[in-house]
């Protein structure tokens, strides 16, 4: 089985990837360079797409949205990019699981 795991953030997001139990890959998506929020947004997402197509997984796991940070504006763009993670999921036919934060 593989396992994608996504810590997903609109500057760096942390993925992992297991298959048969076993850590295949462990990395940094790193989109902190790009100063513009939208942008930055805009590339984020489509290198959490391309790990999923890149690795066309059994299952996805990714963390929930964490409504404690305060910033109305974060809130919003992870809530969104979940929303992407989803549907690419759904367009993909692979299952997800949503964590607590």
């Amino acid at each position: 089985m593989r396992i994608l795991a996504l810590d997903q953030a609109t500057r760096k997001s942390g993925v992992s990837y297991y298959e048969n139990d076993e850590l295949k890959y462990c990395g940094l998506l790193d989109c902190n360079n790009v100063y513009n929020s939208k942008e930055r947004f805009h590339e984020m997402v489509k290198l959490l797409v391309g790990k999923i197509d890149e690795i066309q997984p059994d299952i996805v796991v990714f963390e929930d949205v964490d409504s404690s940070f305060g910033n109305v504006e974060t809130i919003r763009l992870l809530a969104q990019m979940q929303g992407v993670i989803i549907g690419k999921c759904i367009e993909s036919g692979i299952p997800y699981h949503i964590y607590k934060a």
